[in-house]
């Protein structure tokens, strides 16, 4: 409106000095109108950018919402599974030795050697299972997670993969513990768990370090291996395309908690994953 306003104070004044050439009066007036078409058009661009932008943005959190409650959800159900696991085929696997243990060791009944030997496999195949039911309720939800809290899970998690695939893990914690959200809990399991099975399953690693860093507004978290280390493509999204959804599950996990997760790694030099949640 300024522009409109001083061009229609300039216009006598182009009449003045060419009272009778319309065709300069005409090429004034449209060189004065060049650079307000051009700032038009600028401003009309930015504008549509700004929308786009806010769309963008509005995407991004309904689909962060989105996986926040698949993520909830997946860990309801988890739960629920690892508690039937726990508390139903185990136990009933358990009865199961039980009772083939009570017939074995009856000194009133007379059973043959094959019988026998039958009922021994029966005992050692339930007790067997039982512990493989065990194992897999522990792996889907660890009950020391929600009854004793983050730090003696990692500990439990770390001691097992050491125990159990002779991979030397330590666990380093500093700053000021403090306790966190059950969801915060989860996710720092979760991407813990996720990092050291990547380890065990690909990286030929021997050492791991696990570092729990408590900051006055922020858990700082890191996993670094001495394993083969692997090549990081251009964007994370090229995973899903492959199949490898581990990585892009942390990655979630980190966001829905409006945290970032880098990942850091060479060929022959190892990998490092570290991540950082508010707390």
């Amino acid at each position: 409106m300024v522009y409109v306003i001083a061009l229609l104070a300039l216009l006598p004044v182009l009449i003045y000095y060419h009272p009778f050439s319309p065709t300069a009066i005409f090429l004034n007036i449209a060189f004065l109108i060049v650079p307000a078409a051009i700032i038009t058009s600028i401003g009309i661009q930015l504008e549509w950018r700004a929308k786009q932008r806010n769309v963008t943005a509005e995407r991004e959190r309904e689909r962060l919402l989105y996986m926040t409650q698949i993520l909830r959800a997946q860990e309801t159900e988890r739960h629920r599974i690892a508690q039937e696991l726990h508390d139903d085929t185990t136990q009933t696997l358990m009865v199961v030795a039980s009772s083939a243990r009570s017939l074995l060791s009856n000194k009133t009944l007379e059973i043959s050697s094959a019988v026998r030997e039958h009922l021994e496999w029966t005992r050692d195949t339930a007790l067997r299972l039982a512990e493989d039911m065990r194992r897999l309720s522990l792996d889907l939800r660890p009950s020391i997670l929600d009854t004793m809290g983050l730090l003696p899970a990692l500990n439990w998690l770390v001691n097992s993969v050491t125990s159990g695939h002779n991979i030397d893990v330590q666990l380093v914690v500093s700053g000021e513990i403090r306790k966190l959200k059950p969801e915060d809990d989860i996710t720092i399991f979760r991407v813990v768990q996720e990092s050291l099975n990547n380890v065990r399953q690909h990286s030929g690693a021997t050492n791991v370090c696990v570092r729990v860093k408590y900051t006055a507004g922020l858990l700082k978290l890191s996993i670094r291996d001495n394993g083969v280390g692997f090549t990081l493509p251009k964007s994370m999204t090229s995973y899903s395309s492959k199949g490898n959804l581990g990585l892009i599950g942390m990655q979630q996990r980190a966001q829905s908690l409006g945290g970032t997760l880098n990942i850091h790694s060479h060929k022959g030099k190892g990998t490092s994953i570290s991540t950082e949640l508010p707390i």
